[in-house]
C-alpha cells in the first residue's frame, strides 16, 4: 500500500510538472501570437508563457525577426536567464525593446549579441531597450556592436554589466536616461573599440554596494 502510494504521488508531481508554465526549459520567443505580449502563450516556441525556470531567447531558432521587436509585459515577470544568443539567426540591425505596466526579474544572466548573421567585420548593430523595471541578478553580458538603453523613468539593477569584445567589431554602448545600478562595469582589455556610456540629463549610474 505505501508503494501504490508512493507511485501516485510520483505521477502526480509529474503531472504537475507537465501542466506548469515554463517550468525548467529554454523557450524561444517566435511572435507566433499576437506578436508584442509577452503573456500570449503563441509567442513562444513552447506554447507556454516561460516562467522562473526558464531560459528565454530571442532571435533564435531559425526566426528571423523585422528590424523592431517590442514586447509588452504588464504584469511582473521572473524568468532564469535571458538571451539573444549566439547564433542569433540576424544578419540586419535590430532593435528589441521591453515596455509595460509591469516587471522583468531575471534571476541569473542576461546576454547580448550584434546579428550574428552579419560577417564578423560587418557593421550591423543590435539595441537592446529596457522601457520597464529590469533586476538581473547576474551579469550582463553585451558583446561587440551591441546597445543596452535604459530609458527614463526605469530602473536596470545588475551584479555587473560587463563588455565582451574583439577588435574588429564596433563599438559597445550604455545608454542611460533611467537609472543605471550595478556593483561593477568591466571593460574588455582585447577590445580596440570601448565601451561607450552615455548619461543623459536626468540619468543616474550608481552602484548597489
Amino acid at each position: 500500500m505505501k508503494l501504490l502510494k508512493n507511485i501516485r504521488y510520483v505521477a502526480f508531481s509529474l503531472a504537475l510538472l507537465l501542466v506548469t508554465p515554463g517550468v525548467w526549459g529554454q523557450t524561444v520567443w517566435n511572435g507566433g501570437g499576437d506578436g508584442t505580449s509577452w503573456a500570449d502563450p503563441n509567442n513562444w516556441s513552447t506554447g507556454l508563457v516561460p516562467g522562473a525556470g526558464d531560459t528565454v531567447n530571442f532571435f533564435a531558432g531559425g526566426f528571423e525577426a523585422t528590424p523592431t521587436v517590442t514586447i509588452t509585459i504588464d504584469t511582473d515577470v521572473t524568468v532564469a536567464s535571458l538571451n539573444s544568443p549566439n547564433p542569433n539567426d540576424q544578419d540586419d540591425p535590430f532593435t528589441l525593446t521591453f515596455t509595460g505596466t509591469g516587471s522583468l526579474t531575471v534571476i541569473g544572466n542576461m546576454e547580448f549579441y550584434r546579428p550574428t548573421g552579419d560577417p564578423p567585420t560587418g557593421s550591423d548593430e543590435a539595441t537592446y531597450v529596457f522601457d520597464i523595471d529590469t533586476d538581473c541578478g547576474g551579469t550582463i553580458t553585451m558583446h561587440s556592436g551591441t546597445t543596452l538603453s535604459v530609458p527614463a523613468g526605469n530602473t536596470l539593477t545588475a551584479d555587473t554589466v560587463q563588455q565582451v569584445a574583439t577588435n574588429d567589431n564596433p563599438e559597445t554602448n550604455l545608454l542611460v536616461s533611467g537609472t543605471l545600478v550595478a556593483d561593477t562595469i568591466n571593460l574588455s582589455v582585447n577590445a580596440y573599440e570601448g565601451m561607450i556610456l552615455t548619461v543623459s540629463a536626468g540619468g543616474y549610474v550608481g552602484t548597489g554596494t
